[in-house]
């Protein structure tokens, strides 16, 4: 099956969906050139408000399919999450949403793909997306969440495990939202299916730390494995 994907990567500033890409939003804002966002216009137009409104319900029908009960809701996404989220990356094939990421500065706190679209690596190309935007791009991913384990080490990406505290407290320190609840507390996690997943990628390991944050929504027993792009120091 021959399908075109399009990748479109959206910014917020100010509480409105702007975008890097001029040309594009350009025919989408019209002759209404006062959109234009004044700080960096030959780059950046503010989208209009049914715009920005379609691309929320587009990012809103990915997630709630791909999730499913397990997530949070449209309302605790709008009016909680997205207040942090600093960028939107939404994957179209064909003109229909069919993958989303969420980006707090450098974190990936938000990744699905519907399922409707899903085994055509769009998960690969959203976690490369992002590091095309954010060369530090991060993100947690529990434990037992193997599918997404799999796919953030497959051998077309450069994502590694980081498993310093101090390191790992530093990378929270930089996002919005947190203020002081920055603390990990980490875990030796064994798990065989872990290590099978990093043996597909060349890794042999058999212990992981994993960590949980204090601060965040997930109780104690929600742990986590981060892992960044290109790793820095």
């Amino acid at each position: 099956m021959n399908y075109k994907i399009e990748a479109v990567k959206l910014l917020i500033q100010n509480g409105a969906i702007v975008s890097n890409n001029y040309e594009k939003l350009n025919k989408l804002a019209g002759d209404n050139k006062e959109m234009i966002d004044s700080v960096t216009p030959v780059h950046q137009i503010i989208l209009p408000a049914d715009r920005q409104k379609k691309h929320l319900s587009q990012l809103v029908e990915v997630y709630e399919n791909a999730y499913g009960e397990g997530w949070i809701g449209k309302n605790k996404y709008l009016e909680g999450t997205l207040q942090n989220v600093t960028e939107h990356h939404l994957l179209e094939i064909d003109g229909k949403p069919a993958a989303a990421l969420d980006m707090n500065r450098d974190r990936i706190i938000s990744i699905a793909v519907h399922p409707d679209f899903q085994g055509k690596n769009l998960g690969v190309k959203l976690f490369r997306e992002a590091a095309n935007s954010k060369p530090n791009a991060w993100i947690s991913i529990g434990v037992t969440a193997y599918g997404m384990l799999s796919t953030v080490l497959n051998e077309n990406l450069d994502y590694n495990l980081v498993e310093d505290k101090n390191k790992i407290e530093k990378l929270y320190r930089k996002i919005s939202g947190v203020d002081e609840n920055y603390v990990v507390n980490t875990t030796v996690v064994s798990d065989p299916t872990i290590s099978e997943v990093f043996s597909k990628k060349g890794i042999e390991k058999i212990k992981f730390i994993a960590t949980h944050r204090p601060g965040s929504i997930h109780d104690e027993r929600y742990q986590q494995l981060v892992f960044q792009n290109k790793l820095t120091d």
